[in-house]
Order: C-alpha cells, then sequence, then structure tokens
C-alpha cells in the first residue's frame, strides 16, 4: 500500500469515527433538550400544522421544529404575545415548508457528510450556504400563500429579531427555526426579499 492511498485510508475512517461521535453527541444533547422542553411545556394548538405543538419558557424568542420522526414544534411564550395571529400564521407557513422539504433529515445528513469529508475544508461554509438556502425556500413556501402572508412573515422575522437578548446565541437542539443565530445582515435580507416578493405576487394579481 502506498503512503497517498495508507493516508486517505487513514483520514477515510478518521472522518467516519468522527462523524459518529458528533452524531451520537447531537442526538443525545437533542435528546436531554427536547425532554426538558417537554417536560416545562404547554400543549398548545396551533391551525395550519398537522404536529404537535408546545408553549415553552426561553430566553431566545424561537419558532422551531425540532425531530424528524416525530416532529414537533416550539414556540417561545413571548413570541405567542408579541405576533399577531395573522403574523403566527405565516410563521407557521415558513415551517410547513421545513416540513415537507425534511429539513431535519436532510441537516443530519449533511452533518454526517461534512463529518466524514475530513478532507475537504469547507464544512462551516456548506453548513450555512444550505441553511441560507433552505431558509429562502421556506420562506417561499410561505409567500407563495399570497403578498399578505410575504408581508406578515417580514413583519414577523423584524418584530422577532427585536426582542432577541442582545449578543444572545440559542441554546437548541438540532432542528430548523424560523429564526437561529443569523447575522442581522442575514435577516435584513430575507426581510427585504420576503417585501420583494409580495411586490411580484401584487403585480401579477393585479396584472389577472
Amino acid at each position: 500500500v502506498s503512503l497517498k492511498l495508507g493516508l486517505l485510508a487513514f483520514l477515510s475512517a478518521a472522518g467516519l469515527a468522527v462523524s459518529l461521535v458528533r452524531g451520537i453527541a447531537t442526538h443525545r444533547a437533542t435528546s436531554k433538550l427536547t425532554a426538558d422542553w417537554l417536560r416545562q411545556g404547554k400543549p398548545i394548538k396551533i391551525a395550519g400544522i398537522n404536529i404537535d405543538a408546545y408553549q415553552i419558557h426561553h430566553s431566545f424568542p424561537l419558532i422551531g421544529i425540532v425531530g424528524f420522526l416525530r416532529p414537533r414544534l416550539f414556540i417561545a411564550s413571548q413570541v405567542l404575545e408579541l405576533l399577531t395571529a395573522e403574523e403566527i400564521s405565516a410563521a407557521i407557513a415558513h415551517e410547513n415548508g421545513h416540513l415537507a422539504a425534511r429539513d431535519n433529515l436532510k441537516r443530519g445528513l449533511l452533518q454526517a457528510c461534512r463529518d466524514v469529508l475530513l478532507i475537504i475544508p469547507t464544512g462551516r461554509l456548506l453548513d450555512r450556504s444550505w441553511s441560507e438556502a433552505s431558509e429562502e425556500a421556506a420562506d417561499e413556501n410561505a409567500a407563495r400563500q399570497g403578498n399578505a402572508m410575504a408581508l406578515d412573515l417580514a413583519s414577523a422575522l423584524v418584530k422577532i429579531a427585536r426582542i432577541i437578548p442582545l449578543g444572545a446565541r440559542p441554546t437548541m437542539p438540532a432542528g430548523v427555526f424560523l429564526l437561529g443565530d443569523e447575522e442581522a445582515k442575514g435577516i435584513k435580507f430575507r426581510v427585504g426579499r420576503l417585501i420583494a416578493l409580495a411586490a411580484t405576487e401584487g403585480e401579477t394579481g393585479s396584472r389577472s
């Protein structure tokens, strides 16, 4: 066996080991935090989504879906108090986009592949690019239901962004969330894109 082939085999084995260890660690952390949220959460009924939903107390204003075999929706109390019924419906339409696309499963597979491919130093860039693309697709899912829905989602993003504690980073399990730890410029881009989609929808409707 040549040195290059041996080195490649070693890196591949190391990548598989890292992927397995990180996968187990992520699963345990997710299960532990989800169990805590379920213990202190209050079951609620949310129109427009067909999975179990819970209201929880959390310092970060989260709306998100955790799990892919049995997904659950978690919403922080301050978000329910802050948003209007229309804005909550728009946020739910966004989360339905993640559900339809099975984004939690895709995220897990992506992370596993990233850990295996240790020889490619683009893991974080790949994660960020996929995350941005999945959020855009979920935003589009809401916007397809009308320009009012797009504007309500943009309004919800702005409202939630304003109440994020300064310097806060969400302590969340693996899942898909309306707002995570993205930077302000990312939120600004999403809001601008939703407004543009609403304007396009309005122009299409006026032409018809």
